[in-house]
């Protein structure tokens, strides 16, 4: 395994999620208590699973389910066309959405997401990501309403976020130049 530039660590990384956490049950769970949880795979499924266990030690223990987009595939840069690969997998008719995904770079993901997700009946939809990285010279098309943490404008790979479809289960942030 080659040596990795690691960004944020292990500790750091749940550190942020617990403090997420509770701004979610405060900003979130409080005047929405049926919010239904969904992670946006592929990427977001480790930040997803953490943030399911830092919400139940607060205490909620939200419905959950999945929507899987992808506008990256194998390269380091968006395709710029994001394509629905496996559709939500719980009712979201009339629901308010807590939507997790690993990082927020153009919004191209997210913003297609949450055209699915309104589209499919949902009547609210919050964003929470674990990193943001800094707004590409192109522009976002979609923000977020949560971030765990504010990335640097670096290709990442770990804690869900992948290199060619690797590194996805070290448990820091990497970069990869």
């Amino acid at each position: 395994m080659k040596r990795h530039d690691i960004i944020i660590d292990a500790a750091s990384i749940s550190a942020a999620n617990a403090a997420l956490a509770k701004i979610l049950v405060r900003d979130v769970f409080i005047t929405h208590p049926d919010t239904v949880v969904l992670a946006l795979l592929d990427g977001g499924f480790v930040f997803a699973a953490d943030m399911m266990r830092e919400l139940f030690a607060c205490g909620i223990d939200p419905a959950f389910g999945t929507l899987r987009i992808s506008s990256y595939g194998a390269a380091k840069e968006s395709s710029g066309h994001p394509v629905m690969t496996a559709s939500v997998n719980v009712p979201i008719d009339g629901k308010t959405i807590l939507l997790l995904d690993d990082v927020l770079e153009t919004g191209l993901s997210v913003k297609a997401a949450r055209d699915i997700l309104m589209a499919g009946g949902a009547v609210q939809i919050f964003t929470a990501v674990f990193a943001r990285k800094p707004e590409p010279k192109s522009g976002r098309l979609c923000g977020c309403d949560f971030q765990a943490w504010d990335g640097p404008d670096r290709f990442l790979a770990g804690y869900g976020m992948d290199d060619k479809a690797c590194g996805r289960g070290a448990p820091y942030i990497y970069a990869v130049d």
